[in-house]
C-alpha cells in the first residue's frame, strides 16, 4: 500500500470518527436543552402555563418540538 493510500485511509477514518463524535456531542447538548426546557416549564404555575396555551400534559411534547423540531 502506498503512503498516499494510507494517508487517505487515515484521513477518511479520522473524518468519520470526528463526525461521529460531533454527532454525539450535538445529541448530548440537545438532550440537556430538552431537559432544561421541561424543568423550566414545570416551574411555571398553572395560570402561567394557561397564559402560554399549555398544560402540564403538553410540556414534554412542547419541549420536544422546541429542541428537536419534532
Amino acid at each position: 500500500m502506498s503512503t498516499f493510500a494510507t494517508n487517505t485511509s487515515s484521513t477518511s477514518l479520522l473524518g468519520g470518527l470526528s463526525s461521529s463524535v460531533s454527532g454525539m456531542i450535538e445529541a448530548i447538548v440537545q438532550y440537556r436543552q430538552y431537559r432544561k426546557t421541561i424543568s423550566e416549564l414545570n416551574k411555571l404555575s398553572f395560570k402561567e402555563l394557561e397564559d402560554l396555551g399549555l398544560t402540564r400534559g403538553t410540556i414534554k411534547s412542547v419541549a420536544m418540538e422546541a429542541v428537536y423540531g419534532v
